[in-house]
């Protein structure tokens, strides 16, 4: 994503993580169990209570969370309203992740889009995310 390159290598680095711990836990048959949760966009208060913001009207990395906000504080409320789940489905979804032992869980429309984009097409992925927004409106899932 544009503009959260800190956020992303945070992402990577538990992604990386839980996959070397889950493969440890395996091969030392401990009961311990680790998933991995990839959520998309949900309605949280995340962008509003994060300390670094680049809040820019008209920036595409806003038009990319369908935020077409004047403000810092009205780009926070459209983010979390724009979102196309709820935090009550991201829990639901852990948790049936879980009964089923899925092992990497993926929350809502968007995060299933970017991980099959970003494997289908790993050189131009990022020229074509800009298709999001509309296709969020399409498949809201809660």
């Amino acid at each position: 994503m544009p503009k959260q390159s800190i956020y992303n290598v945070g992402k990577f680095g538990v992604k990386a993580f839980t996959e070397s711990l889950s493969l440890e836990m395996e091969i030392a048959e401990s009961p311990v169990e680790v998933y991995c949760v990839f959520p998309g966009h949900i309605g949280t208060n995340i962008y509003s209570s994060s300390r670094f913001k680049s809040f820019e009207p008209d920036d595409a990395g806003a038009a990319i969370f369908g935020a077409n906000a004047a403000t810092e504080k009205e780009a926070g409320i459209q983010f979390k309203k724009n979102a196309p789940s709820s935090p009550e489905y991201a829990a639901k979804t852990i948790l049936k992740n879980i009964k089923k032992k899925n092992k990497r869980i993926l929350i809502g429309f968007d995060a299933h889009f970017y991980d099959l984009m970003s494997r289908l097409f790993p050189k131009s992925f990022l020229k074509i995310i800009w298709i999001l927004p509309f296709l969020r409106n399409l498949f809201k899932s809660e």
